[in-house]
């Protein structure tokens, strides 16, 4: 009686151990990649993004290094959008008296502004999507 007692005890403590994990759009992964520009270049820098379509309010986002690489930590698995943005590089006029103010992220080293195609730079206009479907993940993206 007690091995059965003890066997029913361990299941349902097990089942319930199961039942404790995140669901599957609260879970996160690792993504590393490269964001390259047409042609092959790599982008010399900026900040990728990826926004889970299904709980719209999470978002995991990191630095592009000045080689075009990126390593994400908490993306949301799951169906996501990306955009990438690099507008903080842009060249600011010194001569008009503008200074970086204090606290604001510094760019990765050698990391510097390029063109890239607009449609990218937003979640409402960019066409980039993945499905982050293991931890961890790896997505190269290619900026047409």
């Amino acid at each position: 009686m007690t091995t059965y007692l003890f066997r029913a005890l361990t299941f349902c403590a097990g089942i319930a151990l199961l039942g404790c994990g995140k669901p599957p759009e609260e879970r996160s992964a690792t993504v590393t990649g490269k964001v390259t520009l047409a042609g092959g270049k790599p982008l010399t820098g900026g900040t990728i993004h990826f926004r889970s379509t299904v709980a719209v309010h999470r978002v995991g986002s990191g630095d592009v290094a000045a080689d075009g690489t990126y390593t994400v930590k908490s993306v949301p698995m799951g169906p996501c959008k990306v955009f990438v943005e690099n507008g903080f590089l842009r060249p600011v006029d010194k001569s008009s008296g503008y200074t970086m103010p204090e606290g604001v992220k510094q760019p990765p080293p050698g990391a510097k502004w390029v063109p890239i195609p607009q449609k990218y730079t937003a979640e409402n206009s960019t066409d980039l999507t993945t499905d982050v479907n293991a931890d961890p993940f790896t997505y190269n993206v290619e900026l047409k």
